[in-house]
């Protein structure tokens, strides 16, 4: 695993998340429209869990449950197709494992890509509330 860059600039002063994604991203050489992507998405992904527990938490307070929860309820509540989840997945992953130097749950992987086809199979034909409690089934087996 490589080193994550400091979390201080040259000023001695904090380098904000979203500018620590863009400078590693840049150093990797990749894509300023897969930049604009990724930033895209960890940022839904820090505003989701404000909205969701009420106030800011920074992602490296987080872990995988969290990010199970955001992919959830992309594919249940925004209904978005599975290709849409793999993005938003790997923007995560990219965040986690590239930038702030985590590495997520093998667990949460596999079951991240298990979920995003389970989701896109059933909504259209169980609705929300079902696929949701057969969600929480799947996640408690995983524990």
């Amino acid at each position: 695993m490589q080193v994550p860059q400091p979390n201080e600039g040259d000023s001695g002063k904090p380098i904000k998340l979203l500018d620590r994604v863009r400078n590693r991203m840049r150093v990797l050489h990749l894509s300023k429209r897969t930049e604009e992507t990724y930033v895209s998405w960890i940022s839904r992904y820090v505003y989701f869990h404000r909205e969701r527990r009420g106030e800011w938490v920074h992602p490296e307070n987080l872990i995988g449950e969290d990010v199970t929860h955001f992919l959830t309820y992309l594919a249940v509540d925004r209904r978005v197709a599975a290709s849409t989840q793999n993005q938003a997945f790997s923007s995560l992953l990219f965040l986690y494992t590239k930038v702030l130097g985590r590495e997520l749950k093998v667990w949460l992987a596999q079951s991240a890509m298990h979920l995003s086809a389970l989701i896109y199979a059933h909504v259209s034909t169980l609705g929300p509330s079902r696929v949701r409690s057969r969600l929480d089934s799947l996640l408690t087996d995983a524990d």
